[in-house]
């Protein structure tokens, strides 16, 4: 078995992150990952029900197409929780830098921001990180992305593929603890159906 990078990105795909001054200790803090594959694609979106769900959220509810994202643009530093009005314009505004920076309808972006809540959003700062981020997108670019969207981890951990399989709903077995460090992933298999589900273990190997 050859063993991929892990923070490589599937054919097709490019990401960046850079540093805008979000984070108080300089680190990457915007983002940007984008599907170039020419042909049709499809996507999902999981957002919470929270009826004060955070700016982001609502713009990814009110101004995405859900089955043709193309792109995600993110923040860490500041969530863009609890900002009012001016926070969703904040958001709208990123989904619509990105959406022109890349080429893409502003619908086919989706926008994610964590970190601090209530603290207004300094999107000067963040509208010059993603047409910087915009513009160095490139399929190795993945660990920057991946380091753009953290905040109070602790540090970076990376885990591999080790397996995956088809089983029922019911096969609880599949989350049982173990003393190794490990993940598991599920979804719906096929997509949209509930007679199955494929699953996904993960080891930590970094």
């Amino acid at each position: 078995m050859v063993e991929a990078e892990p923070t490589a990105l599937a054919p097709g795909f490019r990401a960046a992150g850079v540093a805008c001054g979000l984070k108080s200790d300089g680190g990457t803090d915007v983002g940007i990952v984008a599907c170039d594959a020419a042909a049709e694609i499809g996507s999902a979106l999981l957002l919470t029900r929270n009826a004060a769900a955070a700016a982001p959220v609502r713009v990814c509810r009110e101004r995405c197409d859900r089955a043709s994202i193309r792109a995600a643009v993110v923040n860490s530093g500041n969530a863009n929780a609890a900002t009012g009005e001016q926070g969703y314009a904040d958001a709208v505004a990123m989904q619509e830098r990105c959406a022109a920076a890349i080429g893409v309808e502003a619908a086919a972006v989706a926008v994610a921001e964590t970190g601090t809540i209530g603290v207004p959003l300094d999107v000067d700062r963040v509208l010059d990180g993603i047409d910087r981020a915009a513009a160095s997108t490139g399929p190795a670019g993945g660990a920057d992305f991946s380091a753009a969207i953290m905040t109070t981890d602790a540090g970076r951990f990376v885990y591999t593929v080790v397996s995956s399989e088809i089983v029922k709903p019911d096969a609880l077995w599949v989350v049982d603890q173990t003393p190794e460090a490990t993940a598991t992933l599920f979804a719906c298999h096929p997509p949209g159906r509930v007679s199955e589900r494929i699953v996904v273990h993960l080891a930590l190997s970094a």
